[in-house]
């Protein structure tokens, strides 16, 4: 994933690049205890099912609760 990550900055336009794995290693770290990997639009909370069509390809869907 690091050597992703600096091929997919693209000299800064973008921070970071997550697999599930990965963010769910940090969020764990972070004292989150229920992380969860979402489908598109699918949520625990229907105020966060807003993403666009578009951007689901390229998005990672995941949810934490400490």
């Amino acid at each position: 994933m690091q050597l992703i990550n600096e091929v997919f900055r693209q000299g800064g336009e973008h921070k970071y690049a997550w697999d599930f794995e990965t963010i769910k290693h940090s969020l764990s770290d972070a004292g989150f205890t229920k992380i969860y990997k979402m489908d598109y639009r699918k949520s625990h909370d229907k105020k966060l099912e807003i993403d666009q069509l578009v951007r689901q390809p390229e998005s990672l869907y995941v949810e934490a609760i400490k």
